[in-house]
């Protein structure tokens, strides 16, 4: 038995991986068709799991959105005072506590 080396190889570097069934490796075209005729036109199926799934990623994505306006809405609610307390001050002099703002 000859040992196995790189110059024994087949390179198949670049080419797709070798059908050793003759039958498999060949397109039949008639075959194709001669299914399609009996099974009809491929159509898509919507089977439950894909429905329930679809159901979870909406739900999923309601949440997200109601998360959203909730983290907006408590960092408008805690901002909002900041901001108008500092509507009166002038931006160049900093407040001191315990001096009335000219």
């Amino acid at each position: 038995m000859a040992p196995i080396g790189p110059s024994s190889r087949k390179a198949i570097g670049n080419t797709a991986m070798p059908s050793f069934d003759r039958i498999t490796s060949t397109h039949d075209a008639t075959g194709a068709e001669l299914l399609r005729g009996v099974l009809g036109p491929p159509k898509r199926h919507r089977s439950p799991l894909m429905s329930m799934a679809a159901a979870y990623r909406r739900r999923q994505r309601r949440l997200i959105v109601k998360r959203t306006l909730v983290v907006l809405l408590l960092v408008g609610a805690a901002s909002a005072p900041a901001l108008i307390s500092g509507v009166g001050r002038s931006a160049g002099k900093p407040l001191v506590i315990g001096q009335e703002a000219r």
